[in-house]
């Protein structure tokens, strides 16, 4: 198990950087400066590049995955998130009993 995990203080941009990445062309590496280019500039939205990182969206170096293409679909987002969110359920459940 990991010592630590990616998160997100705030959960309210979550929605919108996923309909963006959704929305914009695909970058050839996805980091802070994307994000300040797609109009998040919060000090707290860069924390979203280690939560794809985390979820296997991202490389280490940020380079988008077949996860990310797969986050682009309008179809298959969903589902692309939920699979990449099952490995860590029961750690995520785990955590929040304690």
């Amino acid at each position: 198990m990991p010592d630590s995990y990616p998160y997100i203080i705030s959960n309210n941009k979550i929605e919108p950087i996923l309909s963006r990445v959704r929305s914009a062309a695909k970058p050839d590496r996805f980091g802070r400066e994307t994000l300040t280019t797609w109009g998040f500039t919060a000090s707290n939205d860069r924390a979203m590049v280690a939560v794809l990182k985390g979820l296997g969206f991202l490389t280490e170096a940020g380079a988008p995955t077949e996860h990310y293409d797969r986050l682009r679909d309008p179809n298959d987002w969903r589902y692309v998130l939920g699979e990449r969110f099952a490995p860590c359920t029961p750690t995520c459940l785990l955590l929040t009993r304690i």
